[in-house]
């Protein structure tokens, strides 16, 4: 690609590439501290933390997945491939998942930088706009949270193609054309909101291209139609992802009026974030679904005459500088998908949001300067100076809000003091300080969160889990019967909900909530592993097998769906695989008592002689008994049955004997009888041996 010379640029392609270059080394300095920066426990923890699928790395298995699954109510298998490719190069280590998104907005930048000088041949004109690309406080979301890495990598297709449909344009060979239409098709595959840019396209046609005079709109319309089919197809899909996932908002609370106002603000608010981005927030709550926060129509009115007014100001420059409408029009337009005209999610809006469309801004804000100042020299070097005050501030500003991206708690805290009655902000902050142990801090933002929003389905099922795990189960019930009311495609809190009815012996209603948590999300590997945890209970063995295998294709490290998978083919009959089960859990999981108590009883009573292994069964029965002090008689019966069939018959009986006078102390009188039949089989010198399928 060669880049035509600017009348007031540079001389030479390899000047461009030179400042390509120094604007991305420039870029990279501007927000390498993300690279210091931790996961955040929104999306990050679904993304990358958690999702066993991506922390596996690439595989043919995990590929196929990519292509295949809707999981968090999308269709991108190229973020999804990206995500695997740093868990593969970088594991679970969050530095090398930022570096990752700090590199390709750095790439970015350089891209937009000469793929616009390359359309336009004003290299100076082209600079700036990519230089305030690249500093824009509204970039810090896209680029510092690894969740958005969707952003990134859409935008950088969005620029191939641009850069190949440019070529196509002024060539007209077909392979270029493919080429655009392979980059958009990856672009689409990394985050839908590319399904504008067929329009965006033809804006282009008419500036810079400036195609109208060699082609009839009919052909400009018609070489779109692949393009438009297939951003048709990618947003049907995921609207049918967003459906299936719950994303999409209930007309009853997010009533036609209410999203046209809301969009007509949000577009006003994207206005204000340009010229003074202050009070950023990863999350902007909806204002007017309760009718505690009641909408501010006003505010619609307001800005839509300012809307009104630039749209009118672009038309009427149209005729001298058409840069101005077809920027407006770019930024317009690429912000429809996430204008809220079909509600997503419960955001007003979103920073991230503008990462495409802020470009169309950039064009009319600095081509319609320039216009404005090119016949005053004294007015156009003020201009420039004021442009490049403009991105230093920028920059710092930048530099000086990334830090609240360090991690959950300061990004968080930010977001409660710039906005109002913000619910999702109190409840990341409960759920961090739960999971590190702060209970008392976690309640206060808890209820901040359902005094906001009484029917907040993630306040609901985080709080009413806290309050099981501290025993207050009646209450915490109450609020996870909420959650799953208020979502009902919530997997996670019919997952929850499903083990404290387990726990209180409500068998039937417990295995209808197992069954709709794997229903919404057959990838949660907890949901399958208390399913079958809740089936071996009852013993349901043959359909707890299934469950238990399932949540260990999602989790193989997962110790507990280990451990009951291997009680569940013991008492199924497979001794081997349930021995091999038990030592994989002792592996992943040391010292826990459970597990080499039941290992060293398999290792010691097998009625299979090839899993008897009485040297073995003594090393893991006697940790075992290190570990509760030798007080515990069923793991000194152990230690005794593993002792007999190593053929150590006297540490047998005294070791019996033991676990038989601490259990009739204890009033334990069958257990203790069962100990005195076994401590007779050893006085007669023969080793206890179990029947096929019992434990």
């Amino acid at each position: 690609m060669t880049i035509q010379p600017a009348s007031t640029g540079f001389s030479s392609t390899r000047r461009h590439l030179l400042v390509a270059l120094s604007l991305a080394v420039l870029t990279l300095l501007l927000f390498v501290q993300a690279v210091r920066f931790d996961f955040i426990n929104f999306d990050d923890f679904d993304y990358v933390v958690r999702n066993q699928r991506v922390l596996r790395g690439l595989s043919l298995d995990n590929v196929r997945w990519a292509f295949t699954t809707l999981k968090l109510a999308n269709w991108h298998p190229i973020t999804w491939l990206s995500h695997m490719t740093d868990a593969t190069l970088f594991g679970a280590a969050p530095a090398g998942h930022h570096l990752t998104s700090v590199l390709l907005h750095a790439v970015n930048v350089m891209l937009l930088y000469l793929v616009l000088a390359y359309m336009t041949g004003n290299a100076r004109r082209s600079l700036l706009v990519a230089a305030l690309f690249a500093a824009h406080p509204l970039r810090m979301e896209s680029v510092a949270w690894v969740s958005e890495r969707k952003d990134l990598l859409s935008g950088f297709f969005f620029f191939l193609t641009l850069a190949a449909y440019t070529r196509y344009a002024r060539t007209r060979s077909l392979g270029w054309y493919a080429l655009a239409t392979l980059a958009l098709g990856l672009g689409l595959m990394s985050k839908p909101m590319l399904v504008t840019a067929p329009c965006v396209l033809l804006l282009l046609d008419f500036w810079p291209l400036d195609r109208f005079g060699r082609d009839s709109i009919r052909r400009l319309i018609l070489e779109k139609l692949p393009l438009l089919a297939m951003s048709a197809a990618i947003s049907a899909v995921t609207y049918v992802a967003q459906q299936k996932g719950g994303a999409v908002g209930e007309e009853r609370h997010y009533p036609l009026s209410l999203r046209l106002a809301n969009a007509i603000w949000a577009y006003g608010q994207y206005l204000r974030k340009t010229v003074w981005p202050n009070d950023l927030a990863i999350f902007y709550p909806y204002v007017g679904v309760t009718p505690e926060s009641p909408f501010p129509w006003w505010r619609a009115v307001v800005y839509g005459i300012i809307l009104l007014a630039l749209t009118a100001v672009a038309v009427r420059l149209w005729r001298s500088e058409r840069a101005v409408l077809i920027g407006w029009l770019w930024f317009i337009g690429m912000l429809v998908p996430t204008i809220g005209l079909v509600q997503v999610g419960g955001q007003s809006l979103a920073d991230r949001y503008t990462y495409l469309p802020h470009i169309g801004l950039f064009i009319a804000i600095v081509w319609g300067v320039g216009s404005l100042t090119q016949n005053s020299p004294a007015i156009g070097r003020a201009a420039q100076r004021a442009a490049a005050v403009a991105v230093v501030a920028l920059a710092i500003v930048t530099a000086m809000q990334l830090k609240y991206w360090q991690n959950t708690i300061t990004l968080f805290d930010r977001a409660v003091h710039v906005t109002d009655r913000n619910a999702r902000a109190h409840v990341s902050l409960a759920l961090w300080y739960t999971q590190h142990g702060q209970h008392d801090l976690a309640v206060g933002h808890y209820r901040d969160a359902l005094r906001f929003e009484p029917g907040n389905p993630q306040a609901n099922n985080n709080y009413g889990n806290m309050l099981v795990e501290v025993g207050r189960t009646d209450e915490g019930r109450e609020h996870l019967v909420r959650a799953v009311r208020a979502q009902p495609r919530y997997a996670e809190a019919h997952n929850n909900l499903a083990n404290l009815l387990a726990q209180q012996g409500k068998t039937e209603q417990a295995i209808r909530h197992h069954e709709a948590a794997i229903h919404w999300d057959p990838e949660l590997a907890a949901a399958h592993y208390n399913y079958g945890l809740t089936l071996a209970r009852i013993g349901k063995l043959a359909a707890a097998q299934p469950r238990l295998e399932r949540a260990l294709q999602l989790k193989p490290d997962h110790p507990e769906a280990r451990y009951t998978y291997g009680l569940v083919m013991a008492g199924l009959g497979y001794e081997v695989a349930a021995t091999d089960q038990l030592r994989e859990a002792n592996f992943l999981r040391r010292d826990w008592f459970d597990a080499l108590r039941s290992l060293a009883w398999l290792l010691a009573t097998s009625p299979e002689p090839k899993v008897r292994n009485g040297a073995q069964a003594v090393i893991v029965a006697e940790r075992a008994n290190q570990l509760t002090g030798y007080e515990n008689p069923v793991a000194l019966d152990t230690l005794a049955a593993a002792y007999a069939e190593a053929g150590r018959f006297d540490n047998a009986i005294a070791t019996a004997a033991r676990a038989e006078q601490i259990a009739r102390s204890a009033g334990q009188n069958d257990l203790a009888d069962r100990f005195a039949k076994r401590l007779e089989l050893y006085r007669s010198g023969k080793p206890f041996h179990r029947v096929a399928g019992a434990t």
